[in-house]
């Protein structure tokens, strides 16, 4: 609190914690949070999980279109679909006009971005199929603020796209990457049915 004094208080909880994951919440709590109290810190957290919540809705829903798209075109080898790029720009890590013009310049350059996507996929370690690219691990400087979160879909074994999230470094890995991953399979599924139509 602002007054410098330290309340400590036991709460018995249903779901049992890992004291890593105590930890990693309290460090997270007395970075974001430090000096406000506890009903401004609720606050505040309920707002970030309605934008992430939203920003999710939007993703997905992009994603979806964007697959359909691609697979309604036949010339879509080598092609990038980009959708939901002003998305980013409600993210505070993205406030400055110079970061703001970096990252659109790379996602206009779509050549860029191709290299940054396979880049990612192929030298990262994978969790799963989904690749997780942070920060400074990334190729492109234009980029270094940024998580990127990839996979690769394919049918009969040969690699025909990728498809990922570029988002800040606060995004929620665990739901961006479980979209990915489902998308990916949703259009192998797709493209494997429509093999078998031909």
């Amino acid at each position: 609190s602002n007054s410098n004094i330290v309340h400590d208080k036991v709460i018995t909880l249903d779901e049992e914690f890992t004291q890593d994951e105590l930890d990693r919440t309290a460090r997270y709590l007395n970075v974001e949070f430090s000096g406000k109290s506890l009903l401004a810190i609720r606050a505040e957290i309920i707002e970030l999980l309605r934008e992430e919540k939203a920003l999710y809705d939007t993703v997905l829903r992009n994603a979806m279109l964007l697959c359909e798209r691609s697979l309604q075109d036949e010339e879509a080898t080598a092609e990038v679909y980009l959708d939901g790029a002003s998305n980013i720009l409600t993210k505070p890590e993205f406030s400055g006009a110079q970061r703001i013009r970096e990252l659109f310049r790379m996602f206009e350059e779509k050549s860029r971005l191709v290299k940054i996507l396979n880049e990612c996929i192929s030298s990262q370690p994978s969790i799963g199929n989904v690749r997780v690219v942070i920060g400074r691990e990334n190729v492109a400087s234009s980029m270094k603020g940024c998580a990127v979160i990839t996979t690769s879909y394919e049918v009969g074994g040969d690699v025909l796209g990728a498809i990922g999230v570029v988002g800040p470094m606060r995004i929620e890995y665990g739901r961006m990457m479980a979209v990915v991953n489902y998308l990916a399979r949703f259009i192998e599924r797709a493209l494997l049915n429509e093999v078998s139509l031909h």
